[in-house]
């Protein structure tokens, strides 16, 4: 049955209904998102509204998020940097007002009591110190350096300061990556450590060494490397050997070893004769022709890093040997790779004394510096001695440091050679003759003006003179003695604790008028410890002259001097005080440069927050931009909207109006 069409300009009635309907629902539904964004302010409620907005607002809005969450880091350090910047002016002071107490207290100007009642000064002060030190921000000490908890100083009673903290800090960041420092610690603050001394261990390399501990700890890439043989006997080998992942020098021996086999030609690979690179020999070896080639792959640079490439000079026919690998002290170093090899002499072990408490440290039973390390940590902790050990900062070698200030520290031998092999006796044979003595220095000048040559008794009765005129340091003096008769009168470092050690093996030709080993008693012997006899009478060959030179440690910061400061008023010795008021010169100008220091760090907290506010503004504006309502258009549209609604309305109504006819 056929539909007769639609004539045009006709609707039917349904469908008329249906989209009136249709746009009510729809401006009504326009009406209340526009409401809504009048009530928040929000053009974008989901993200299908506007998704390209929503993206960058989504983007704008983690930024920001982001800019408050460093905002409030760097309060936190801007509160931190200013409570520390109130203890180092209370430092400062401190040392002002010590500077003051000397002036009125040295010379005659005062009485001993005034003197008494000044050191009583100087107590208190020490006193502030310590509970300035021990301030804490957040419940964290602000001198303890990385140690949150705890008092990093303590008054051991007797003028002596104990820091128990360490040599790190309150790490905190400026923006994303870039690190600072939010407090000072103790250290820095005051100076209560006992200089940082170590010589070089220059260790050896062994099969262990880690890769990362070369160069200084730098360390390598391991990567591939081409390796060519000829035995000169006609057979050739090449081998390009991928070493990723290898972790020592005894993973590089394996994995090239085991690459050609039993051969022939075969490869060993050892640590070179000088213990500081690799050697790669052919084998077997011996044939004149014999020869070995090393390169990189494909622009790598293992081998270049290795300082195989350019290849050396071979040290023998198909023997080829690298060097300078230098790798860093570890606390997994082996004691027998120090010293080039030469290894540490364990059997003495140390003696570290500090004010009137000596730790005699045994070390007979560690195999590496790590186990060296623990052996002093917990002997002089069971001593009664209080030191820091640990590695140096560059890692060439380990430091011994007191941390008790008030009073004398020193490392020296207990017998042996152990203290001069770990590189941290405090009297190494590089010590200057001039820095001896207090300071004052030994002389070694001519009669008339100076004490004259080293005079020695030997054991036969005859006497030497050493002219030591020359002599510069220690060093020079053992090398002076010992050119007298070679192997036979003997100096040499080694008498318990810090001094030398004078030994005579000559027999006399009449045993019956062999005496002891004598030195003539000067200003110089003195000062070397050597002066006086060997024995009260007759001695046998060796018999020997051990002394000691006083060449000690301080701290020398603000709690030392204030405790020399206190003793020397209470003992009104004005030769003790004189030498402090430089000294406290000094650490003031110190105090100052760390302030000022801290200082910087703070201001560059403050830059960084103004700049992050500044951020934080047009990131906010350029959100608004994105995700804001605009009010005075959203208003327009939803009386647009009513206006339309109603209109609808009004078509519904005329479209609805029904009559008795329609019912026919």
């Amino acid at each position: 049955m056929p539909v007769s069409p639609v004539l045009p300009g006709r609707t039917p009635e349904t469908f008329q209904f249906q989209r009136l309907g249709a746009s009510l629902n729809k401006i009504n539904a326009e009406s209340i998102r526009l409401q809504d964004m009048a009530a928040t302010g929000v053009r974008i409620a989901v993200g299908s509204e506007d998704p390209a907005g929503a993206i960058k607002a989504g983007l704008m809005q983690r930024n920001v998020e982001r800019n408050t969450a460093l905002q409030e880091q760097l309060a936190v350090a801007s509160s931190q940097l200013a409570a520390a910047d109130v203890g180092l002016a209370t430092f400062g002071d401190a040392a002002t007002k010590a500077r003051t107490l000397l002036q009125s207290g040295i010379g005659a100007q005062s009485s001993q009591a005034e003197k008494n009642a000044l050191a009583d000064e100087v107590a208190a002060l020490r006193q502030s110190i310590i509970l300035e030190g021990n301030r804490t921000f957040r419940g964290r000490s602000l001198f303890g350096g990385s140690n949150p908890t705890g008092s990093p100083f303590a008054d051991l009673g007797g003028g002596k300061t104990l820091y128990t903290g360490d040599l790190g800090g309150i790490p905190g960041l400026i923006g994303d990556h870039s690190p600072i420092d939010t407090a000072v610690n103790g250290h820095a603050a005051l100076q209560v450590l006992t200089p940082a001394e170590s010589r070089p261990l220059s260790p050896a390399l062994t099969l262990d060494t880690p890769l990362s501990a070369l160069h200084g700890g730098a360390g390598v890439t391991p990567g591939e490397l081409t390796v060519s043989l000829d035995d000169g006997l006609g057979n050739l080998a090449s081998q390009t050997v991928d070493l990723a992942g290898a972790r020592t020098i005894g993973d590089l021996k394996t994995r090239l070893e085991a690459a050609f086999g039993a051969g022939p030609p075969g490869l060993n690979v050892n640590v070179s004769a000088a213990g500081d690179g690799l050697s790669f020999a052919v084998n077997p070896g011996g044939d004149p022709a014999a020869a070995v080639t090393i390169a990189d792959v494909n622009g790598g640079r293992f081998a270049r890093d290795l300082r195989l490439v350019p290849n050396p000079a071979p040290v023998a026919p198909g023997v080829l040997e690298g060097g300078g690998l230098a790798p860093r002290v570890t606390k997994h170093t082996p004691l027998t790779a120090l010293n080039g090899g030469a290894g540490v002499d364990v059997a003495g072990g140390l003696q570290i004394v500090q004010g009137d408490v000596t730790a005699t440290v045994d070390l007979s039973s560690a195999t590496t510096v790590g186990e060296a390390l623990a052996a002093i940590k917990l002997q002089t902790e069971a001593a009664g001695v209080h030191v820091l050990a640990d590695l140096n900062e560059d890692g060439t070698g380990i430091v011994i440091r007191g941390r008790v200030s008030g009073v004398d520290f020193s490392i020296g031998e207990n017998g042996a050679t152990s203290a001069r092999d770990l590189g941290v006796s405090t009297l190494p044979a590089s010590t200057r003759l001039d820095e001896l003595n207090g300071g004052a220095g030994i002389p070694t000048g001519p009669l008339p003006d100076g004490p004259g040559p080293l005079v020695i008794t030997r054991r036969d009765g005859t006497d030497v003179s050493v002219d030591l005129s020359g002599a510069e340091t220690l060093e020079d003096v053992l090398a002076a003695i010992n050119a007298v008769d070679p192997g036979v009168l003997t100096a040499s470092f080694g008498a318990p604790g810090n001094g030398l050690t004078l030994a005579d093996a000559q027999v006399p030709v009449l045993p019956a008028v062999a005496g002891p080993l004598t030195v003539a008693e000067s200003e110089l012997s003195v000062g070397l410890g050597l002066a006086g006899p060997s024995s009260s009478g007759p001695a046998a060959p060796g018999d020997a002259i051990s002394g000691s030179i006083d060449h000690p440690r301080r701290t020398g910061g603000l709690p030392d001097l204030l405790s020399r400061l206190e003793a020397g008023l209470r003992a009104g010795d004005d030769v003790a005080l004189h030498p402090l008021g430089d000294l406290l010169d000094v650490e003031q100008a110190r105090a100052t440069a760390v302030r000022a220091a801290s200082g910087v760090r703070h201001q560059r907290v403050s830059q960084q927050t103004d700049r992050l506010v500044d951020e934080e503004l047009q990131l906010r504006e350029d959100l608004s931009m994105v995700l804001d309502a605009d009010l005075a258009e959203v208003f327009s549209r939803i009386t647009a909207l009513q206006t339309a609604y109603e209109a609808t309305l009004r078509l519904t109504a005329q479209a609805n109006q029904l009559s008795l006819i329609n019912f026919l």
